[in-house]
């Protein structure tokens, strides 16, 4: 009857301790993955920049293309213009709120 009795405290302590500790587990991983994520992020500001300069290669292309095309060209000249503006108004928005110099 005592060894009844101790399994089933056992097993009650294991059925209380053992979802507790696998909480613990899985926040202390999703904390870990959160760091070095934050480590490993990438310097945005160069990112931008190297976006910028594709953007202004594929504009280069596209001007020196030829003429006929049946206006997608301008079209798409007309796309990595806007692109180029919205990057303009990223950087800008970036250094207003302090996260680029």
């Amino acid at each position: 009857m005592r060894t009844i009795s101790t399994l089933l405290l056992l097993t009650a302590v294991m059925a209380y301790v053992v979802p507790r500790v696998n909480s613990q587990q899985r926040e202390t991983a999703a904390q870990e993955r959160r760091e070095q994520q934050h480590k490993a992020a990438p310097d945005v500001q160069s990112e931008m920049l190297q976006s910028r300069q594709a953007l202004e290669a594929a504009k280069n292309e596209l001007v020196h293309a030829g003429d006929e095309w049946g206006g997608h060209r301008m079209a798409a000249i007309h796309h990595v213009d806007e692109a180029l503006a919205e990057i303009t108004r990223a950087e800008q928005w970036a250094k207003q709120h302090k996260a680029i110099k």
